[in-house]
């Protein structure tokens, strides 16, 4: 699949439109969260802890709803806590499993870094696909996945 050579169908020249784009995003976005000291993988996981606040989610379900899984969950964890973002708990009905639960420190950091992220959002495509082309180009995607 070259970048931007023939394609042999419009099915592969999505695929590759995709892949760039989400590259491209993921670019964008690494950046600004560069400037708080957090990865865009560290980021996700305070956003599905976020979701969930107040209540904690073990780690399983941490990793099942981040965006880019990473096999080294421990590792992960490990630096948002030491950040002090995040806190790890035995959870009370099973003792081998571990909750974690996102702190305040870690929602003010996320209520910090949210308008900067809109604004690089929004100024890259606000202007280019309407509300109802997003959630079309949304359901779309997701059906692909499904």
């Amino acid at each position: 699949m070259s970048g931007y050579g023939k394609y042999s169908d419009n099915h592969r020249k999505m695929v590759v439109h995709i892949l760039h784009t989400a590259s491209w995003l993921d670019t964008k976005i690494s950046a600004l969260l560069k400037n708080y000291g957090i990865t865009h993988v560290q980021f996700n996981i305070l956003k599905v802890l976020e979701a969930s606040h107040p209540e904690p989610q073990s780690v399983g379900k941490v990793k099942e709803g981040i965006l880019f899984s990473n096999s080294d969950m421990t590792r992960l964890m490990d630096r948002l806590v030491t950040k002090n973002l995040v806190v790890r708990n035995i959870c009370s009905e099973n003792r081998r499993r571990i909750d974690v639960e996102i702190t305040k420190e870690g929602l003010d950091l996320l209520n910090e870094i949210n308008p900067g992220l809109s604004a690089i959002l929004e100024n890259y495509y606000a202007d280019k696909v309407t509300q109802e082309e997003a959630l079309w180009i949304s359901n779309k995607l997701k059906e692909i996945r499904k």
